[in-house]
Parts: structure tokens; sequence; C-alpha cells
């Protein structure tokens, strides 16, 4: 056996050993098109005021993307690109959300989006309202896919979770996030029909709602004017919102009513969220009728309320003055029962037109 002694360590050797290993890792995190000179990041959008989403009315700066995503906001004083955007007089900010949308087969149908990509829409919120992409099943099934078939779209899903897996599949330019139909799941169980739900169908109808929430929805939303959800009680949403609340959901509504009901349609979304204990959302905050124009006022004051007891409630506007719905929404809830075709065949009853008007 050789025994050696151990060498003297040189520590101004070590030094620039220890300075060469770092130059050699750092060259290597870099890349070595950095080295050569090339730019960092792919493209720069400088001088802009950013509103980036975190209350601050703006502040100016520089975004910088890299492979297709933001890799720097701020100042950025030596930032280089190999395209540069001036934004100088111009807003910078983050995709708009948009808050209440039916696109869940027209996505299908072209996934690009480009009614909601140019106007800078980035992320899409599927309201399952009076319905959703799914659960679909029972008494749904039927109008739901003559519904597909007016896109020329066939169905291959059953469950919300198999939804979007189709989506992801064909692919498309936004985001998109789902609730689950409180009128969906109605439709599932018990059909288009004006009557409670019995013991057994509001089991089936919370079961549904859990698996839709286990498979990404993201709460339950309701849409109060529409059948069949418009025959669904207070205690019914509640008991539904209550499974939601479980997984962290929230409840979001098209509620009863926009115009003299005001008051009794805003008071039970609260209701809603206050006994199911869970965040309440209010889709379009308006007050519909020259006769109610006015009120609003009052309306803000009603969801101030609830705010100040400890609700949690927000509400979101229309960016414009028009709205529009169904044009059988015109027709009383008692004659929108069953199928489309026995609607029609309602109207073509001379009795039922006279009581309709």
């Amino acid at each position: 056996m050789t025994i050696t002694r151990p060498r003297k360590l040189n520590l101004n050797r070590a030094a620039r050993y220890l300075a060469l290993c770092i130059l050699i890792v750092a060259t290597g995190l870099l890349g070595d098109r950095y080295l050569a000179g090339e730019p960092q990041y792919d493209f720069l959008i400088i001088n802009g005021h950013i509103l980036d989403g975190s209350g601050s009315p703006w502040f100016a700066g520089s975004v910088a993307v890299k492979d297709g995503k933001i890799a720097a906001v701020g100042r950025l004083p030596n930032a280089a690109a190999g395209r540069v955007i001036d934004a100088r007089g111009l807003t910078v900010a983050p995709g708009f959300i948009d808050l209440l949308t039916p696109s869940d087969y027209t996505l299908l149908v072209d996934g690009k989006a480009e009614s909601k990509i140019r106007q800078g829409v980035t992320s899409e919120i599927l309201v399952g309202g009076p319905e959703s992409a799914g659960p679909s099943l029972g008494p749904a099934v039927p109008e739901f896919d003559k519904e597909l078939a007016r896109y020329g779209l066939r169905r291959d899903w059953t469950t919300l979770g198999e939804f979007f897996a189709r989506v992801q599949r064909q692919g498309t330019s936004v985001n998109i996030a789902s609730y689950v139909g409180s009128g969906q799941v109605r439709m599932d169980v018990i059909g288009n029909v004006d009557r409670p739900a019995t013991a057994l169908e509001m089991e089936k109808m919370k079961e549904l709602v859990e698996q839709a929430m286990h498979e990404g929805a993201i709460g339950l939303g309701s849409g109060l004017i529409y059948p069949p959800n418009s025959f669904a009680t207070t205690d019914e949403l509640i008991e539904l919102a209550k499974v939601a609340a479980r997984y962290g959901g929230i409840y979001t509504s098209e509620i009863r009513g926009e115009e003299e009901q005001w008051k009794r349609a805003v008071d039970e979304a609260i209701e809603i969220g206050e006994k199911a204990r869970l965040p309440v959302h209010l889709l379009h905050f308006k007050m519909n009728g020259q006769a109610n124009w006015g009120k609003v006022a009052q309306l803000i004051s009603e969801v101030q309320v609830a705010r100040d007891r400890g609700v949690d409630i927000t509400a979101d506007q229309y960016p414009y003055i028009a709205s529009m719905t169904l044009l059988e929404m015109c027709i009383p809830p008692k004659y929108l029962q069953g199928t489309s075709e026995q609607l029609v065949e309602r109207l073509k009853d001379p009795k039922v037109r006279s009581e309709i008007r």
C-alpha cells in the first residue's frame, strides 16, 4: 500500500477554478446563442402602460415573451428581442375573461374563436345555467342532440369531463372553464317538467353535480328564467349548491327576474350563498324595463348590504346597452314544458295563443 500526503490547496487556483465552473454553468443555462449576441426574447412590447390585474391603475414598462409564454414584465432596460412592438400611448393588459359565454358547441365548430380573440378575450367561462355541455343523459338526450345537430355536431361524450377531453382533442385558441348547470342536471333526471324533485331525484341530481365538480367544473350555474331551471325551487338550488361548496366551487346565476321582481330574485341568490356557504356571482347585473330605470341604486344597495354582513357576493355588467334572449322567453313558463315539438303544437291551438296573449 502506498500512502501519499495530501496536496497543499492553492487558494488562488481554487478561486479561479470555481469562477470558471460558474461561467461554464451560466453559459449552459443561458445558451450559446446569447453569448453569440442573439436576443434572449422572441419579442418585446415596450413603452406601454401595463395593467397586471393586481389593482394598480397602471405602471410603465415592458412585456417580454419567450417560447410563447410571458417571460418578464416590468422595467427591462437591457432586454433584446427579435421583434419589438412600441406600445407608447397604449395599454398592455392580460387577456380578458368573458364571464358568461354559451360557446360550448361553437368552440367545437371553430376552435379559433376569432370573434373573441380579436376583442382581446382569451378565456371563456361556459356558464351552465339552463344547460351545460355535460352531464347529458336520460330525458336530456333527445333535445341535447337535436341542438348539436344544428351545428353539424355529433355528441361523443356524456359527462362534463368527456366534453373537456373533446375540446382538448380538437384544440381551441381560448382557455375555457365551465360550471355545471343546475338546469342541466334537472333535465337529466326529471326532464322539462314543472314539478318538485322527489327525494330520490334530488339525490341523483346531487350525484351528477358532484361528478362534474370532480371532473373540473368551477361551480354550479343557474339560469332561472329558462325551463326547466325555472321550475326549480330555492331549496333545490341550495342543496345542489352545497355539493359545489364542498369542492370549493361558487354559485353563479342569471337570476329569476330583472324587472319588478328584482329584489326577490337577488335575495334568493343571496339566500343560496348563505345557506350553502359558498360565494355567489350575479350575471349581467341590470334593471330591465323603462319603468324600472333608476332603480339600479337600490339593486346595488341590496348587494352591498349582503356584503356588509359577510356574504361573498359579486356581480358583472354587460359592456354594452343591448341585451337579448330567446324569443320563446316571452311565453309564460307553464307553456314551455316538454319538447320543442310539443311547444309548437300548443302554439297551433288558437285557445292557447289567446291565453298566452
